[in-house]
């Protein structure tokens, strides 16, 4: 049998009450503890921590070249007889810095009018594509000859992108073709 304690229509068991009583006078111990903060172990860090020897650099901007490693050696690989490829760097026409981890497609261009008329389809799961290293680097393999232009994705919109004149890339890719983009330029961001 247990022992009820009523308030306002509220039934408390006594192992509830001492629960509750245990957990706040734990909180209060814990409040007046200061040893921890004065040892210099937790935050606020005591200056007499901190080592004088020890230089930070700063963080930011950081540099492309500082974050070349042995996985951003670039190796392009040699195309399938009846396969082209395609690789370059892309990089923020604003900026001119290197655009890393991006989704480099190449849509094709269906031509539709007489005067240079054409569309460009992008088939997420089919469309030649390939993704930039961290140093915008890229390369696009076994793509089957045709019309296309290189397009930059972003997961809100589709870019073209852009030769260093500003104009658009179109490419006609033959079997066993490989091609050398060098820099290839995006308006985003």
């Amino acid at each position: 049998m247990y022992n009820y304690v009523m308030k306002n229509n509220i039934f408390l068991q006594p192992s509830v009450i001492a629960l509750i009583v245990l957990i706040c006078s734990v909180l209060v111990g814990c409040s007046n503890q200061t040893d921890i903060i004065d040892s210099g172990l937790s935050y606020p860090i005591n200056n007499d921590v901190i080592r004088e020897d020890f230089e930070l650099e700063p963080s930011y901007p950081i540099e492309y070249e500082d974050i070349i490693t042995e996985e951003s050696v670039f190796i392009i690989p040699t195309p399938i007889s009846d396969k082209g490829l395609v690789y370059g760097q892309v990089l923020s026409l604003t900026f001119d810095d290197p655009i890393p981890f991006s989704i480099i497609y190449l849509g094709t261009k269906m031509e539709i009018g007489q005067e240079e008329e054409y569309i460009i389809t992008i088939h997420e799961n089919t469309s030649p594509k390939g993704i930039s290293n961290e140093v915008g680097m890229f390369v696009i393999p076994e793509i089957t000859p045709g019309n296309y232009i290189l397009i930059f994705s972003t997961p809100d919109n589709n870019y073209p992108l852009l030769n260093k004149h500003n104009d658009q890339i179109h490419l006609s890719i033959d079997g066993g073709e490989s091609i050398d983009l060098g820099e290839v330029y995006t308006t985003w961001p």
